[in-house]
Order: structure tokens, then sequence, then C-alpha cells
């Protein structure tokens, strides 16, 4: 759980927020700490919708559950090893390649 406020009241009660699970502080503003949290819901509910997918789609054609999820499983596990290098090349002015080296056109801006 991520926590944000007043610090001083975040670790006078740290052991008993523990208790409920890993727990960490995100500064004063609750603004980031709920964006975190959206963050992770996002990527957790993509997840198991492609999950829900994938085994809607193998039972159609008569693949089980357990048989399905052997296969994305590992590939999972792999792909999730690209997300910290990955989330680079969403940072504004990031230059990731052409359309040419990458076969994606990809563009980043600051919004700001």
């Amino acid at each position: 759980m991520l926590h944000a406020g007043d610090r001083a009241a975040f670790e006078a009660n740290r052991a008993a927020l523990g208790l409920l699970g890993p727990s960490g502080f995100a500064g004063d503003d609750a603004g980031p700490a709920a964006v975190y949290g959206i963050a992770v819901l996002s990527g957790t509910h993509g997840m198991f919708s492609g999950f829900l997918q994938a085994v809607a789609l193998a039972r159609s054609e008569g693949i089980t559950a357990a048989e399905v999820t052997a296969r994305p499983v590992p590939w999972l596990k792999a792909a999730a090893g690209a997300l910290r290098p990955g989330a680079r090349a969403g940072e504004p002015g990031v230059r990731v390649g052409t359309a040419q080296e990458t076969g994606v056109a990809v563009r980043s801006f600051d919004s700001r």
C-alpha cells in the first residue's frame, strides 16, 4: 500500500500498516499516491482482462485454461523485465528511433 499525507503519522503507524501488507510513503501530496495506485490497477486490469480473453478463445477450441496458461506465464515474466527500460520511451523529449529503425513511429511530448 502506498500512503501520502503527514509523514509523522505514517511513521507512527508503520508497524500497524505493515500488518496489511507492504507499505510505502509517497510524500505529502495525495495526488502522486493516487496516480501510482491507478497505474498498478490499470496494469493489473489489463493483464487479467487479457488472460480471461485468452481462456475464452482457448475454450472455444477445446483447450483448457490450465493448458493455455502454461504458455503465456513465462512470456509475461520475461515481458515484465522490459517495463523499466521501456518506460524511458514515455519520457518527454526522448527520441526512441525513427519509424525505419523501429518499425513503429513513436513521439513523446511534454504536455505542460
